[in-house]
């Protein structure tokens, strides 16, 4: 074993026991040649047919989601490269993002897209069922879904109209309401572009967007007409 990677375990080791400062590693080794040269490509999935925009990790880190503008969703195995499932998931658009919901065993997903849509999949389900379990209440393109820890029903879209919505799965799941402001939580009025949820403290809500604006939120002052807490 080399000096750098006996040096680099023994950090690692002295971290975890609190005997050093949390940002040592990264002041020893960022910059290392020899530390840099042993890192490698582990493998590559050739899953799909166009550009890649979403990747998120199964909850046990056996499978890898991913969506592109291919508009299909593919459950991989990273360490064999094998395709569990390849989805047709309905969307006429490029995908954006795509999560697991928490608790589902990996069975229930979310994903939105460059039309807006937003489609509510269960892997165990046949194609035309999942495609009636789909969310157009977004107008322009939906650039991010967020999923809530440990909440295997509710999960928040972001888009281009400004919005930032929450759904709850045990409420409905579908929506094609005409210009529906049902479950808008938030309007931003700019694009919000990224959303992200704290995992220590899942009440608090960070907006990006194209204002150049980060906008923090606090959930348990908000709610929607869908969940009569408007």
């Amino acid at each position: 074993m080399s000096r750098c990677c006996s040096n680099l375990l023994w950090d690692v080791r002295k971290r975890s026991l609190g005997l050093d400062e949390p940002n040592v590693i990264r002041i020893n080794y960022l910059e290392r040649r020899e530390f840099v040269q042993r890192l490698k490509l582990e493998a590559t999935l050739s899953v799909h047919d166009g550009c890649v925009n979403s990747i998120s990790w199964g909850s046990t880190g056996e499978y890898i989601l991913s969506g592109s503008d291919d508009t299909t969703l593919v459950i991989t195995n990273p360490y064999n490269k094998k395709v569990l499932t390849r989805i047709r998931s309905g969307h006429r658009a490029n995908i954006f993002s795509a999560k697991f919901l928490p608790l589902t065993n990996d069975r229930h997903i979310i994903s939105c897209s460059g039309d807006g849509v937003i489609f509510y999949t269960d892997i165990e389900k046949d194609a035309e069922t999942n495609r009636h379990c789909q969310f157009t209440c977004h107008y322009g393109t939906a650039y991010e879904i967020m999923t809530v820890p440990n909440d295997p029903y509710t999960f928040l879209s972001c888009g281009e109209d400004g919005t930032v919505r929450w759904f709850d799965t045990r409420i409905k799941t579908s929506c094609t309401k005409e210009d529906c402001k049902d479950d808008i939580l938030i309007n931003c009025r700019r694009a919000a572009t990224s959303i992200a949820i704290c995992p220590t403290a899942p009440y608090y809500l960070a907006v990006g967007c194209s204002d150049s604006s980060v906008r923090i939120y606090d959930r348990r002052m908000l709610g929607t007409r869908a969940t009569s807490m408007y």
